[in-house]
């Protein structure tokens, strides 16, 4: 039966999050998906996770706990290990939903060469879903309009992935030292290496937010978003140089205003129009 099913490899990261953990580890372990591999990188846990760990350590492919170098390195260090087709992680305070891997296998949407996007549901430290959200990215250039698509929850959320185990290799894997954003380098990364990105009407994951998880920190998140998008926009070689450059000055802009309201002109009627035919039509020639 599990030939009948791509393989797929389920990566939790985890360091002192025995509140959240058992609820994730039982998140993708419920899924009785016919060929899962389960890997656990524990970063050296001290508040009983280890122990949680344990108690499922027989239905877990491969789980070990010691220093690993932060978050990203963890991550890798799981994928290197993983053998699925398809691979995806699912941090310690987060979950997969219900009968994601199934859905997913069944869509036939799992193919070569690709980023898979689902649905995502917010929830509360309680696990009370807060709200929905799936990205309405559709191309590489979108991924560095933060104001526009980032700013305005258009974003990729990362419980909400899974890709193809081979794109992210050639993507060149986790920035081990990107600690807040090292998922949007992957998505960058992995649109400029050619992968295709595929929305998927599945409900994929539950991201978890709580005051003690790092993304809380809004300011750290944004300088990190913006210092790389700035970087691998000016190493693209996908975009016109017109793009890179207009891109870049939306970068540099949100960077400075984030927390500033959008100013507006309120234009006499006829200008609208003409101001409105001109965006659509701008919108034509950039191809975003």
């Amino acid at each position: 039966m599990t030939s009948n099913y791509p393989k797929i490899s389920v990566i939790t990261p985890s360091y002192n999050q025995a509140q959240f953990i058992e609820q994730t580890i039982r998140s993708v372990l419920d899924q009785n998906y016919p060929n899962l591999e389960y890997i656990i990188q524990d970063g050296g846990s001290t508040d009983g996770s280890v122990e949680i760990i344990k108690r499922y350590a027989d239905r877990i492919d491969f789980w070990e706990s010691g220093p690993d170098g932060g978050q990203s390195a963890a991550i890798n260090k799981g994928f290197k290990r993983a053998t699925g087709d398809f691979i995806m992680w699912i941090n310690s305070d987060d979950m997969l939903a219900p009968g994601c891997l199934l859905a997913l296998a069944e869509s036939g949407e799992l193919k070569p060469n690709r980023l898979i996007a689902g649905r995502c549901a917010f929830i509360d430290e309680t696990g009370t879903q807060t709200g929905t959200h799936q990205t309405r990215i559709t191309c590489l250039a979108e991924l560095f309009r933060l104001r526009d698509i980032w700013y305005k929850q258009g974003q990729i959320v990362q419980p909400e992935t899974i890709f193809c185990r081979e794109l992210f290799w050639r993507s060149g894997g986790l920035d081990a030292d990107n600690h807040y954003c090292m998922d949007y380098d992957l998505w960058i990364q992995m649109l400029t290496v050619g992968g295709e990105l595929k929305t998927v009407p599945i409900d994929v994951g539950m991201f978890r937010r709580h005051e003690a998880q790092k993304v809380s920190d809004k300011q750290h998140v944004l300088d990190g978003l913006c210092n790389v998008a700035r970087k691998r926009l000016l190493e693209c070689n996908k975009l016109s140089r017109w793009q890179i450059s207009r891109l870049k000055a939306g970068i540099d802009d949100f960077q400075e205003n984030w927390d500033k309201p959008k100013q507006r002109v309120s234009l006499p009627m006829p200008l609208r129009k003409v101001r409105s035919a001109y965006l659509r039509l701008q919108k034509v020639i950039r191809g975003y």
